[in-house]
């Protein structure tokens, strides 16, 4: 995912908040600082403010977004971490069935 950053990064205004999910993480190389980061923020969903994400999920609601998701059954784990871990997924979201 690291190298996904500052793409993002450069779609965002000034005061923008990127967040990101750290489930596995890969190196964030930021080549172009002052032009893609000065003015941007990046948070982890472990330092995400209550108030960030309403702001967020209200955002996306206007949007109308469709995010893909995977399902995996659950015996299927670990092949789903692995794949998430070499960011060879698929779809942007997984979900693990643990029950039918």
């Amino acid at each position: 995912a690291g190298s996904l950053v500052e793409p993002v990064l450069s779609q965002l205004e000034k005061g923008g908040i990127l967040v990101m999910a750290p489930v596995s993480a890969s190196p964030i190389v930021i080549e172009r600082y002052t032009e893609n980061l000065w003015g941007r923020d990046i948070r982890t969903l472990y330092n995400l403010k209550r108030s960030d994400a309403e702001e967020f999920f209200a955002i996306v609601d206007r949007l109308n977004l469709e995010v893909g998701t995977s399902l995996f059954p659950f015996e299927a784990l670990q092949d789903a971490l692995i794949l998430a871990k070499q960011g060879k997924m698929e779809q942007p979201n997984a979900v693990i069935e643990i029950a039918n």
